[in-house]
């Protein structure tokens, strides 16, 4: 199951797990929520109570009931999920059906995305917003919300026999020394639906950046300082309820600036830009 998942990212040798979670399913106690450390307003909310962090996970936050609580150690990487069996929709499903559901309430969905969100700030790392391309041996990386253009830059890019798509929608960015690496995640966008396999695991060195948008003709240009530092802070993943991960996310953002070459591109959707970006300085 979890190599239909996760393809090159599942891991089946000696090693101990990094992150060990427990699943059950049952009633909910009423939880000992501790002090409000951070608020997603639309489905999750997360706690601290001594040295634990606590975190509720609502299927419908309208409907104020509780789908999953999850108890985690103070670094996400010991926990006990319980899926709460009186939400409605989940008792309307077939044993099976249930049991599909409690498996993936581990390793689907917010809950593998925010762990892996945590783990890069605790690591000096830095999940975000951005699309993976190896072109003719360089690794460009370009940064964008959603409808900035990042999978149709990974298409547009695939049709050249010298390029490699790694990702279309998510990256890890972590430092060695002075290099900048990307590092891929089993999380993509509709470039790689139904095509996951075809997801690297490989770690490759960002040459460049750039921050892309939707234009009516390719033009880009050169930026650094506080502008190129806004728009990587913008676009990142911020573990805004943790002091020591937060800090070194800020501190990658400073190097990425320091140590990558940033650009701003608005790109047409055509082969061209292609050509465009390799003969940008």
């Amino acid at each position: 199951m979890l190599e239909s998942d996760f393809g090159v990212f599942a891991y089946n040798g000696c090693r101990a797990a990094d992150i060990l979670l427990r699943i059950e399913y049952g009633l909910l106690a009423k939880p000992q929520r501790g002090k409000l450390i951070f608020d997603m307003d639309k489905n999750w909310r997360l706690f601290r109570h001594g040295n634990k962090i606590l975190i509720e996970y609502f299927y419908r936050r309208s409907l104020r009931t509780i789908d999953r609580f999850i108890e985690f150690d103070d670094n996400l990487t010991r926990g006990v999920i319980t899926v709460n069996q009186e939400v409605a929709f989940i008792k309307k499903k077939s044993a099976e059906e249930r049991g599909r559901y409690v498996i993936n309430a581990s390793k689907k969905d917010f809950l593998q995305h925010l762990i892996i969100w945590h783990l890069a700030g605790r690591y000096r790392g830095l999940l975000g917003h951005g699309a993976f391309i190896k072109d003719k041996g360089r690794g460009f990386l370009f940064i964008g919300k959603s409808e900035s253009g990042k999978t149709t830059m990974a298409r547009l890019y695939s049709i050249d026999q010298d390029a490699e798509i790694y990702n279309d929608d998510r990256a890890i960015i972590r430092f060695n020394r002075k290099n900048a690496y990307f590092y891929n995640v089993p999380w993509h966008g509709d470039y790689f639906s139904g095509n996951s396999e075809f997801l690297s695991g490989d770690k490759i060195r960002i040459d460049k950046i750039f921050f892309i948008s939707h234009a009516k003709i390719n033009i880009g240009r050169r930026i650094s300082g506080i502008e190129a530092a806004y728009k990587i802070f913008h676009n990142a993943f911020l573990p805004f309820w943790d002091k020591e991960g937060l800090c070194n996310t800020l501190d990658v953002c400073k190097k990425l600036v320091k140590n990558v070459p940033c650009y701003k591109l608005g790109f047409v959707n055509k082969k061209s830009i292609v050509e465009y970006i390799r003969k940008m300085d």
